[in-house]
C-alpha cells in the first residue's frame, strides 16, 4: 500500500502503534528524508483476523496512490505436512536404534515447519510505504481550438521570418529600383523643362 502523506514521522508512528495495537509488530523499516521530499517504508505482520483493521487505519494516514492485496493459501502446504509427520510416525513405530534417533529429528524438523506454517497464516504481511513528495504534474492534451490557434501561431511565425528575410536579402536591390526610378522621373522632368524652354 502507498500513501502520500503530510507528517511523515507522524504517519510512521502512527502506523507502527496501530500495528503493535491490533497485536502485530513490525518486521522492518527504512526512513528517509531529502530535501524535497521524505519516505517511509514499513514491512508489517498483522493477525489475519485484524487485517481489514489495519488497511481501514493506514487509508486514514493520507491519499491511496497505490493498493494491492493477495491472498495466499496455506491450507495446501499445511495438508502435506499432516500426512509427512504421519507416515513419519509410523516409521518411527517399527524403528529401533540410530534410525530411530535420526527419524525423530526429522520428525521435529517437520513439526516446526508446521508450526512456523501456522504462525505465518496467523500473521497478514502488510508493505506500507509513505512518501510526502507531491504528485507530477498532469499533461493537458489541448482541444481542437487551442491547435488551431498554436498552428495559427506557428504559421504567422514563420511567414513572418520569411518577410523579413526577403526584407534583409532584397532590401538594397529594392533600394536602388527606387532611386533609379526617382532618378528617371528626375531627368524626365529636367528634360521637359530644357524643351519648354527651348519652345517658349
Amino acid at each position: 500500500m502507498d500513501l502520500r502523506v503530510k507528517d511523515l514521522s507522524g504517519a510512521t508512528q502512527s502506523a507502527v502503534r496501530t500495528t503493535r495495537h491490533l497485536g502485530g509488530f513490525v518486521a522492518g523499516a527504512d526512513y528517509s528524508t531529502g530535501a524535497n521530499a521524505g519516505n517511509s517504508r514499513l514491512a508489517l505482520r498483522v493477525p489475519v483476523v485484524n487485517l481489514q483493521k489495519a488497511i481501514a487505519s493506514f487509508t486514514e494516514l493520507g491519499t491511496i496512490l497505490s493498493q494491492h492485496i493477495s491472498v495466499a493459501d496455506l491450507q495446501g502446504g499445511l495438508d502435506r505436512l499432516d500426512a509427512r509427520i504421519a507416515a513419519k510416525q509410523k516409521v518411527i513405530e517399527s524403528s529401533t536404534g540410530a534410525h530411530l534417533e535420526k527419524e525423530k529429528r526429522a520428525l521435529a524438523r517437520l513439526e516446526r515447519s508446521r508450526q512456523a506454517l501456522i504462525r505465518e497464516g496467523a500473521y497478514a504481511r502488510i508493505s506500507l510505504q509513505l512518501t510526502t513528495s507531491k504528485p507530477a504534474a498532469k499533461h493537458v492534451v489541448p482541444g481542437r481550438f487551442q491547435r488551431f490557434w498554436d498552428n495559427s501561431g506557428d504559421i504567422l511565425g514563420k511567414e513572418a521570418i520569411a518577410v523579413l528575410y526577403a526584407l534583409v536579402v532584397a532590401g538594397p536591390f529594392v533600394l536602388l529600383a527606387l532611386l533609379a526610378v526617382f532618378a528617371e522621373r528626375a531627368r524626365r522632368r529636367r528634360a521637359d523643362h530644357r524643351l519648354l524652354e527651348e519652345t517658349g
